[in-house]
């Protein structure tokens, strides 16, 4: 969604949305920290890779993750639906 955003806004981001994309996109540079994507896909491939159920530090990692990205997705719907 933040890409179309993009897309139809000139290739820039309404203002407000570069942080979100920040937040969640890993910048295209050597030793930079994993954002909100990345860190997803790391915790769902060690998730799906494991012999046994998912530990207690697993979930607490996943609802915080997740609350991140609701927070970052109701400030692109709001910034679509403006």
């Amino acid at each position: 969604q933040l890409e179309s955003l993009r897309e139809g806004n000139g290739g820039e981001l309404p203002a407000g949305l570069e942080g979100a994309w920040e937040g969640m996109v890993t910048p295209p540079v050597r030793y930079s920290p994993p954002m909100l994507v990345d860190q997803l896909q790391y915790l769902y491939f060690n998730i799906l890779g494991a012999d046994q159920r998912p530990n207690a530090d697993a979930e607490a990692r996943f609802v915080e993750l997740n609350e991140e990205l609701q927070g970052y997705l109701q400030a692109i719907s709001s910034a679509a639906n403006d």
